[in-house]
């Protein structure tokens, strides 16, 4: 009997340790940020758990405005253990370097465009001198999403933020701009979820993109047009 009683101890001594190893293992504390939503402080989390696959990275993305520059660097990973969508499904990183001719410091980082599918934020620092979001939101429309920067530790010249980090639902990704902002704003490449509809969101770069597009052509047309009149009339 005694021997039983011991044996009991010890698996309710070895059952307690278990469980306290595993709530002190590392945990991705991301968040569910819904469309219109906004997270005030932004999660502290892991970012993509050790083990997960890299699918691609940009490199850095140059970006510029009359008063600051720097690069952005986007990847997605999949296989992600920290994902609470599932291990198919893709998760998205942004870092921002600041250029050291920034004059006046980044106030937001915008990415779209994450409109129908679900979305978890959070961020993580390799070291204490990282820049973190004081704030996060998503667009009423679910598109964009938005990290802001507070004026206590701005994102200036020569810093280097946060690695901000977007868990989704999404299996598959396409090229996209990333919004900058200081009061003037810029874009640069990134990239996000594919999108299941083809429509772009009002004011959106590809909109906007699409519109230059349109306009270079109709001046090309017309330039090409106003050529062969005059050849036309000089042939008489």
């Amino acid at each position: 009997m005694r021997v039983n009683i011991h044996f009991m101890k010890t698996r309710l001594i070895s059952g307690a340790f278990l469980v306290a190893l595993f709530f002190s293992l590392p945990t991705s504390y991301a968040a569910p940020l819904i469309y219109g939503g906004t997270l005030t402080p932004v999660p502290v989390g892991t970012g993509p758990a050790v083990g997960a696959s890299l699918l691609f990275s940009t490199g850095p993305q140059a970006f510029t405005a009359p008063d600051y520059s720097g690069n952005l660097f986007s990847s997605v990973y999949v296989n992600d253990t920290s994902n609470p969508y599932g291990l198919g499904d893709l998760t998205f990183t942004y870092l921002i370097q600041m250029g050291a001719g920034t004059t006046d410091p980044l106030e937001s980082f915008s990415i779209s465009s994450f409109s129908s599918y679900l979305t978890d934020v959070s961020y993580t620092t390799a070291s204490l001198s990282d820049i973190v979001p004081t704030s996060v939101n998503r667009s009423a429309s679910g598109s964009v999403i938005n990290f802001s920067y507070g004026v206590a530790a701005p994102l200036g010249a020569g810093t280097t933020s946060a690695l901000m980090v977007i868990y989704t639902d999404a299996t598959s990704f396409a090229p996209t701009y990333a919004g900058f902002n200081d009061g003037v704003g810029t874009f640069g490449n990134s990239v996000a979820p594919a999108q299941l509809s083809s429509v772009p969101e009002p004011g959106s770069p590809a909109l906007l993109g699409g519109f230059g597009l349109i306009g270079l052509l109709f001046f090309q047309h017309r330039r090409k047009s106003q050529t062969q009149a005059a050849s036309h009339l000089s042939s008489k």
